[in-house]
């Protein structure tokens, strides 16, 4: 991976410069680790003596797709491959016809005698006629192009410009990735962060060290964000004994907290693993980051919290994580990290929209058991039904169906989200004594969970009202994962986006006499 660095100084910007090609002869060196000393490693010869050293500022494009030129003035020739830290003083245009080619100039800060030369201007009129002609020189010919010099500030922009549409393209890609199916914040194994990080980094630190997770979460990670998203930072909780009650003693399974730019997660085991390897599955409790409204962070001797506040239109929801008591830096990090999210009573700061991703009809339900023909029957019934409960601008964005399940006296019931709305609607809907549909603004909602295990899966969606949260939850089989999944999904992010105090401001059901649907 390139190496770049572009700050700003007193005397200007400073960038790292990435020789190719060296003007002179030079030595090469190498890191000897047994000895802990610099090595020679051999001597290259220059095929043709220049005035400068030939290189490049990476991460940088420019309009044709390659990266800036630099021509690097020295007074002694730098290896290929070195990083040369120095400072623009301007840069050489030339135009041969239509086309146009640009060379930035610079003097390395290292240098004593050079460092002093802040543009084009002060550079000695020898030094600036030798690199016009080695820049006009192609092969055995001199081409007497039309040449224009440019001073400090031009070069500045020329840079800022170039680093610009960089990053353009870098982001164009992450997004085409992502609508292929990749992930813009998986990092691939073996890459590690540069020493010295900037914005042009390509992932975060979070990012470069998901791969040290244990293999099972690296699969649930995948499993809940989204393609685009980026990993801000993630903490692994060992599994820990929780203070339940006075008494009695909870054991708390191994879990991660995830925090991205778009939401704040924590996943946990269902069952810690045992001697048959076998992944039991995961609970992922989420909310969006923009419900975010406070956060704390307290220890004793045994124990580390984090409690985040989530809000909602009618109510808040404390999400209440016990750490153990040596990772309380961690936590103070995530508090802090958390923090530049909320903004101020007075911040003028722009909303993010994300654009929710709807998922396909087809895809709508996933039959576990097509051999019943009564559930098959529900499903079809209901999947028409649904249509005619929307409101105006309103659309269905996952659906997925939950069985019947007689311990808890459910019949089989479709849960449906939209852009406005979380929808329950059971089968007896059609019955005189049915109260009816339930739905949920999506205000209304402070957090989701889905439970995806090997011996029981469900989706809860918290609600809360003054100090009481009600948790709808829907049980489902593990096979039918996929459909929950794109619910806990469209519902996670439709929650990051700002809702109106217009909205319903408490859960309710619908009488099916009040709407127009045929029975």
């Amino acid at each position: 991976m390139s190496h770049t660095q572009v700050q700003r100084s007193s005397d200007g910007m400073t960038i790292d410069v990435l020789i190719e090609l060296p003007g002179h002869d030079c030595n090469i060196y190498e890191y000897d680790k047994r000895r802990e000393a610099i090595r020679l490693k051999q001597v290259h010869y220059a095929t043709e003596h220049y005035p400068v050293d030939w290189g490049i500022i990476p991460h940088t494009l420019t309009p044709e797709g390659s990266e800036l030129d630099v021509l690097l003035v020295t007074n002694q020739s730098n290896f290929p491959g070195c990083l040369v830290l120095a400072h623009p003083i301007g840069f050489l245009e030339r135009r041969d016809g239509s086309a146009t080619e640009q060379a930035v100039v610079a003097v390395p800060l290292g240098d004593s005698q050079l460092n002093h030369i802040h543009d084009i201007q002060d550079l000695p009129y020898d030094r600036r006629h030798g690199i016009e002609i080695l820049y006009n020189h192609r092969g055995e010919q001199l081409i007497t192009d039309t040449l224009n010099w440019h001073g400090a500030v031009e070069a500045e922009y020329l840079i800022h410009e170039a680093r610009r549409r960089a990053t353009l393209e870098r982001l164009e890609g992450e997004s085409e990735r992502g609508r292929r199916g990749g992930f813009g914040w998986k990092a691939g194994v073996g890459l590690k962060p540069r020493w010295l990080a900037t914005e042009m980094e390509a992932h975060t630190a979070a990012e470069y060290a998901v791969h040290k997770l244990p293999y099972r979460f690296q699969e649930y990670v995948e499993d809940c964000l989204l393609p685009e998203e980026r990993i801000l930072l993630f903490i692994s909780r060992p599994p820990v004994t929780s203070r339940w009650s006075f008494i009695r003693r909870k054991q708390l399974n191994e879990g991660i907290l995830v925090i991205t730019d778009r939401q704040v997660m924590m996943m946990t085991d269902t069952i810690p693993p045992d001697s048959t390897l076998v992944h039991w599955g995961y609970k992922a409790r989420v909310s969006a980051i923009e419900r975010l409204s406070t956060v704390y962070v307290n220890k004793d001797s045994s124990y580390a919290v984090l409690k985040l506040v989530f809000e909602a239109l009618a109510g808040k929801e404390t999400m209440t994580i016990e750490f153990p008591t040596d990772q309380w830096l961690w936590l103070e990090r995530a508090k802090e990290l958390l923090e530049r999210f909320i903004p101020g009573e007075a911040s003028t700061a722009l909303r993010r929209l994300y654009q929710t991703e709807g998922q396909k009809d087809r895809r709508g339900v996933v039959l576990v058991d097509w051999d019943d023909p009564a559930r098959e029957a529900s499903i079809t019934e209901l999947s028409a039904v649904l249509p005619q409960l929307l409101g105006e601008g309103e659309e269905v964005l996952a659906k997925a169906l939950a069985p019947s399940w007689p311990a808890k006296r459910r019949l089989p019931t479709l849960l449906a989200v939209t852009n406005q709305r979380v929808l329950l609607l059971p089968t007896d809907y059609r019955r005189a004594e049915s109260d009816g549909w339930e739905a949920y603004a999506i205000g209304e909602l402070s957090s989701v969970e889905l439970h995806h295990s090997l011996l029981g899966c469900w989706i809860e969606l918290a609600v809360p009202a003054g100090d009481i949260i009600r948790r709808i939850r829907l049980e489902f089989e593990s096979p039918s994962i996929r459909p929950f999944r794109s619910v806990f999904s469209a519902t996670r992010q439709l929650m990051g986006q700002p809702f109106a105090s217009a909205e319903l401001q408490s859960s309710h059901l619908v009488p099916m006499r009040d709407k127009r649907v045929p029975v």
